[in-house]
């Protein structure tokens, strides 16, 4: 008796943690997905000065969190699930990062998968509209729409990156709509695109830098498979000097959305850091190396991080409870 049920436990932690593998919620790609939100909810904070309280903001933020990584898993079991059911049952298995995934690795089926996306899908768009309200899930919809088509993209065309680019900042827009969903009733919150579009592009330019380093560690794989990429097209004589230029455009872009929204002086000096970061990324980064583009992925990851910390520090700072305490 004992053993079956420790058989059966073991066969539970396995399919738990097929799961867990399939949504990617063991890495911390998410971080990538929820980000925008973070930026477009923060911008949003700015141009509407004292219209949430500082417990109001944080809400937001983890409401935000917990959507959009969840967003994030779903269309990544959608991925794995049309590359081993519907494009190329071995496409993941050319990379040897990808290959030891649960659907390359034939750790779960494709129909196990599939299920799993669809009650994912169910899961993110109750949470969506329940956290973040109904405007807040129609503004993720064309994300959603984008990154459900992005695995033929990567078939199609050369740069997938561009669709991936297009998807991820869409979250900009839901970040900042998201807004309305706590605001009072007597506040009429509307996006001002003067400062909401460029924050999206400086994430769409952002993303193209991190995910083009990111599909460097694949490019032999890629190769063999015939799935395109930014980094074979570039190849490397331009590969530098094309991710030099998205990182700076990048910088410059949010700076202009800062100086439209009238952010604070710490946010200019976080900008200024990440700027400054272009030269030590640029030297760490080689394209005959891909292990390198790793190495920036991961990198990225934190400079994310600590801009969003600085974004959610100047948005809590704004509040008029903590410019009261501020001042005395």
């Amino acid at each position: 008796m004992k053993q079956h049920l420790g058989s059966s436990n073991l066969h539970l932690r396995h399919k738990l943690r097929t799961l867990w593998e399939l949504s990617r919620f063991h890495t911390r790609e998410s971080w990538f997905a929820w980000y925008p939100a973070i930026w477009g909810l923060c911008f949003a904070t700015f141009c509407n000065p004292d219209l949430l309280s500082a417990k109001q903001i944080m809400w937001l933020i983890l409401s935000n969190w917990l959507c959009m990584t969840m967003i994030h898993g779903c269309f990544c079991t959608w991925k794995n699930f049309t590359y081993s059911d519907i494009l190329d049952a071995h496409i993941d298995s050319f990379a040897v990062r990808t290959s030891k995934r649960p659907l390359p690795s034939g750790s779960c089926s494709p129909h196990f998968a599939l299920l799993w996306f669809l009650i994912q899908i169910f899961q993110c768009g109750f949470l969506t509209k329940k956290l973040l309200g109904t405007s807040t899930l129609v503004a993720v919809i064309p994300s959603c729409i984008l990154a459900f088509v992005y695995p033929w993209a990567k078939r199609i065309v050369g740069w997938p990156q561009f669709v991936l680019a297009a998807s991820l900042s869409g979250g900009v827009i839901a970040g900042w709509v998201s807004l309305s969903s706590i605001a009072p009733h007597s506040a009429f919150v509307t996006v001002d695109w003067r400062v909401c579009t460029p924050v999206a592009a400086a994430y769409a330019a952002w993303t193209l830098y991190f995910d083009t380093a990111y599909g460097l560690q694949d490019i032999s794989g890629d190769r063999i498979s015939g799935t395109g990429s930014l980094a074979q097209m570039l190849g490397t004589r331009w590969y530098n000097p094309f991710m030099i230029a998205l990182n700076l455009i990048t910088v410059i872009i949010l700076q202009i959305a800062a100086t439209r929204a009238d952010a604070g002086m710490l946010v200019s000096v976080g900008l200024a850091a990440w700027g400054a970061s272009t030269a030590l990324q640029v030297q760490m980064l080689k394209p005959e190396e891909p292990e390198s583009g790793g190495l920036i992925f991961r990198w990225n990851i934190c400079i994310g991080l600590l801009w969003v910390s600085v974004l959610i520090i100047e948005a809590i700072r704004r509040t008029e409870e903590w410019r009261l305490r501020l001042s005395v």
